[in-house]
């Protein structure tokens, strides 16, 4: 029985560290930063591109799984951003990119859900507000990314590196 334990718990540590991320010098932490928010941003893009063909058709049932899809990513990213252990002194930048995707997470919940329940009978009026609370929404987004920005540019300085400007 003992043995049946050890062999339990070794496998949970071996499946919690196979999760981890390591990171071999502070511009690599901060490059994975920038590769997950490529990828969201990608998902993003696929999103806006199947909400273009959505709003034209008055069909928007093909948005929900890309939404659940990018749902999915961004809450395994918090939590994976908030649980990571300090790097060179990232803490500030992981919990500034923890932050950001809880906010997306919350886009996602308020600007993208609702166009998911449109069926023929939604009026001009609802499907303007929804736009228009995607809108509001994706200013703030800008907001977040400044806040992740500035996290990144602080790591950058304490570990002898500088960021690129944002395009």
């Amino acid at each position: 029985m003992k043995l049946i334990y050890t062999l339990l718990f070794s496998t949970l540590i071996g499946a919690v560290n196979l999760n981890a991320q390591r990171f071999k010098s502070a511009i690599e932490l901060n490059n994975y930063v920038v590769s997950v928010n490529d990828t969201l941003y990608g998902y993003g893009k696929e999103w806006g591109t199947a909400f273009q063909t959505a709003h034209s058709s008055s069909n928007y049932e093909a948005l929900t799984p890309i939404r659940m899809k990018m749902e999915n990513f961004v809450h395994k990213k918090m939590k994976e951003f908030r649980s990571m252990a300090d790097y060179k002194g990232s803490k500030a930048l992981t919990n500034a990119a923890a932050e950001f995707f809880k906010y997306e997470a919350k886009l996602i919940l308020r600007g993208f859900v609702p166009f998911e329940l449109f069926d023929d009978r939604t009026t001009q009026a609802e499907k303007t507000a929804a736009l228009k609370m995607l809108t509001e929404l994706t200013r703030e987004e800008e907001t977040k990314m400044v806040d992740l920005q500035a996290a990144q540019e602080a790591y950058g300085r304490r570990n002898g590196f500088s960021i690129e400007p944002a395009n």
